[in-house]
């Protein structure tokens, strides 16, 4: 099978032969995309892929691809911790309040991570992907004379990419950050599971001759004039501001929770060095993503492979058995509760009637009839009188969770906002935060100068969904050169506090990770 992924210089294709215990025979491709091919089009860049595949004598023609995290809607929720044939709905009755737009206009899929003993509730990863998007992607594989059979969610891919086969707690908190041109996918694992998941948008220019060849390959990398060492110091500095503001996103959830090790990946060839200085800015360890660490059969070409952590992580999930995927083709798909009831119940009762029915028949016409017989008839109808009460038990867990989603205010998706409204934390940064279950939050910030401070609250108030306030203000002494803080009161606007829901499990579970 071909697992594919690309971006807007270049096509990552692995070619592999895959069985139940993962990948076997694998050969990587690294594809430059040449000019006059408009990756936005499905037919331009699928007669690109066609071209690609042909050249290099590949006939396989069963594909996979991954929806870039940019382009999907991504949460972590809390859910009670129910049968998983109950779970999708669960899942849909849930992600309708946090979705941008309505949800017969997406495909969603989730993954659920397992429960700690006798607990209550469990972490599911939910992704919503708009019908377009998914659209656009089967056009380009039938341009290209594929037959796509799965479209799985790209963090999620470079997430198992990087954990195959290795014990979740050896993985502690890790960074994974996967450069490319125009995109960087950062990712936070935790515990060897996606915890948080962030697009940056940053410029990095290639370098003519990048580190990464494909695996039994060498292909040149398109003509390119060689970026100047301020560009690319350029690059990098912006890198790792991107990366502090994920990091700093995903601490609102985890408060305190520290970097164990960071991983990077990418093929622009400023990945060497943004390695280099990532790990000396937030001290942890930083290496190349090397797939031989986790898969036995490239551990001598893992080098070879540094930009292939999205279509190896498609590969290993696609042929391993569990939830080690996303699949938007064939998402998991809820059952209409009511209908499920409407059935059950029925056919229940009327089997303890007939039952029930047939116990009376036989002590009337059969008087001789065993004791034995008839309790073995009676403990078929308590049988079926403990189904009927699984089912009473079921819409009270309906109803539970209904109760259960009414509680607090959501109010952590702002937080997400804010970090978008705010400039660089060379210019400004938070001191404090406080929220609280009215809505309202409280920020005190360090700036440059006084005169900073009123623009700031300017710019909350007017795009961001918020009343600002700048309350006291006071002039400090600060080593980094900051001379002024200021008290921040961020008030929802009235439509914006009418329109929230409330809701316990959600407030958390929107913590853990910002939509788009």
């Amino acid at each position: 099978m071909l697992a594919i992924d690309w971006d807007s210089e270049s096509i990552r294709i692995i070619h592999a032969v895959v069985g139940r215990k993962g990948p076997g025979r694998i050969r990587g491709v690294l594809v430059p995309i040449t000019e006059g091919v408009d990756v936005d089009d499905p037919e331009s860049l699928g007669q690109f892929i066609a071209r690609a595949l042909k050249q290099r004598k590949i006939r396989t023609r069963r594909a996979v691809v991954a929806i870039p995290r940019d382009q999907a809607v991504l949460h972590m929720l809390s859910l009670p911790n129910v049968p998983p044939e109950e779970m999708p709905s669960v899942v849909h009755f849930q992600i309708t309040k946090e979705l941008p737009f309505a949800l017969e206009e997406a495909r969603i899929d989730f993954a659920t991570f397992p429960a700690e003993a006798e607990s209550e509730t469990v972490d599911v990863l939910v992704a919503a992907v708009r019908n377009d998007v998914l659209e656009h992607l089967q056009s380009v594989c039938v341009s290209a004379g594929l037959e796509l059979e799965r479209v799985g969610l790209r963090p999620f891919a470079n997430t198992v990419s990087q954990t195959f086969g290795r014990e979740q707690v050896s993985t502690g908190c890790q960074l994974f950050v996967d450069v490319g041109p125009v995109l960087t996918e950062i990712d936070l694992i935790r515990g060897g599971h996606l915890a948080f998941s962030r697009a940056a948008s940053v410029s990095v220019p290639i370098m003519p001759t990048v580190r990464v060849k494909a695996a039994l390959e060498d292909p040149s990398g398109p003509v390119t004039i060689a970026p100047t060492e301020q560009e690319q110091e350029e690059a990098v500095a912006n890198l790792i501001v991107e990366v502090n503001r994920t990091i700093e996103a995903y601490r609102v959830s985890a408060p305190g929770a520290e970097i164990d090790s960071i991983v990077v990946g990418g093929s622009c060839g400023i990945e060497e060095r943004f390695c280099r200085e990532v790990a000396d800015r937030f001290g942890a360890p930083a290496t190349l993503y090397n797939p031989g660490q986790t898969l036995l059969m490239l551990r001598d070409r893992g080098e070879e492979l540094t930009a292939f952590s999205a279509p190896l992580g498609l590969a290993v999930g696609h042929g391993t058995e569990g939830t080690l995927h996303f699949d938007f083709l064939h998402p998991k798909e809820p059952v209409d509760l009511s209908k499920v009831k409407a059935r059950k119940v029925p056919v229940i009762g009327a089997t303890v009637v007939v039952f029930i029915l047939a116990i009376v028949v036989l002590r009337q016409q059969l008087p001789k009839a065993t004791e034995a017989k008839v309790k073995d008839l009676q403990r078929k109808v308590d049988v079926l009188k403990k189904k009927a009460k699984e089912v009473e038990q079921f819409e009270q867990q309906v109803a539970r969770a209904e109760e259960w989603e009414k509680q607090e205010w959501v109010w952590l998706d702002d937080l997400a906002k804010i970090t978008d409204l705010f400039p660089p934390t060379t210019d400004a940064y938070t001191t404090k935060l406080i929220a609280k279950v009215d809505g309202t939050i409280a920020l005190s910030v360090r700036a440059k100068k006084m005169s900073e401070l009123e623009p700031l609250r300017e710019r909350l108030e007017r795009v961001g969904p918020f009343n600002a306030t700048l309350g006291t203000t006071k002039e400090v002494t600060d080593p980094r050169g900051f001379q002024a803080e200021g008290e921040f009161i961020l008030t929802p606007k009235t439509a914006q506090a009418e329109a929230t829901p409330k809701t316990s499990k959600t407030s958390k579970s929107s913590s853990k990770s910002k939509t788009r």
